[in-house]
């Protein structure tokens, strides 16, 4: 498995690669060029952050106890970056993330093309 520095809102993390592939498969060249477009465009996660943001307050504002996130990572921690395996050509690249009002399932920060596609638990992706 493949590790890759990032800056996620702010903070610097070491996040594991993980390839969508069939066992013994090897990585689709568009699943390399998913991963290495996404990595040059660092205002992708940036612009995230308030869509992250709007999904926590959405769902557990009682819990948060607040109308604004103060501090994201008291409640979602980047894990890895899931590079999905498409049909057609698109180039899909999901931040994973830990997220402590729901365990089982966390949040998956999904990009498509180069541009942010949707928010949701992380099984909009797997």
């Amino acid at each position: 498995m493949n590790k890759q520095k990032i800056n996620v809102w702010g903070r610097d993390f070491e996040l594991d690669v993980v390839y969508d592939c069939y066992e013994g498969e090897e990585v689709l060249s568009t699943q390399r060029e998913a991963l290495e477009r996404f990595l040059t465009m660092p205002i992708l996660i940036s612009d995230s952050k308030k869509a992250v943001e709007n999904y926590c307050l959405n769902r557990n504002s009682d819990e948060i106890g607040a109308q604004s996130v103060e501090n994201i990572f008291k409640y979602v921690i980047p894990k890895s970056l899931y590079i999905q395996r498409t049909a057609d050509d698109s180039r899909v690249v999901a931040l994973m993330c830990a997220y402590k009002f729901d365990v089982d399932n966390g949040i998956a920060v999904v990009f498509k093309n180069e541009r942010f596609d949707r928010v949701g638990t992380q099984n909009i992706i797997l």
